[in-house]
């Protein structure tokens, strides 16, 4: 159970949005073509993955009642963030969650 909340933990991480830096920016182009600058990447560069704020913060909250753990309360909060967000980045891992607990609770 621990390697799946370090999983969580690290994807929440990956997804909290971070200080900006400054930093140099390249744009580059193709000929004759419009792209706005942040449709622009590099090969081999991932895009980063965006989340709304109230997303980010229904699903730690569930990852913090695991670890705490709440798991009956953070099964419910992970049904309810897949109710609410069908079509979030963190849905599978919500209900991936909800599958392992039952599991757990179906081998005790």
């Amino acid at each position: 159970m621990s390697g799946f909340l370090e999983k969580l933990r690290m994807k929440v991480e990956q997804l909290t949005p971070q200080k900006q830096v400054s930093t140099s920016t390249a744009v580059g182009g193709v000929r004759g073509s419009a792209v706005a600058a942040a449709d622009v990447y590099w090969k081999g560069e991932a895009k980063p993955q965006t989340i709304d704020a109230a997303e980010l913060e229904a699903f730690q909250k569930g990852v913090a009642l695991a670890e705490s753990d709440q798991k009956v309360q953070a099964r419910a909060v992970f049904a309810e963030f897949a109710k609410t967000y069908p079509e979030s980045i963190l849905k599978a891992d919500a209900e991936e969650f909800m599958r392992h607990l039952a599991e757990q609770a179906a081998a005790q």
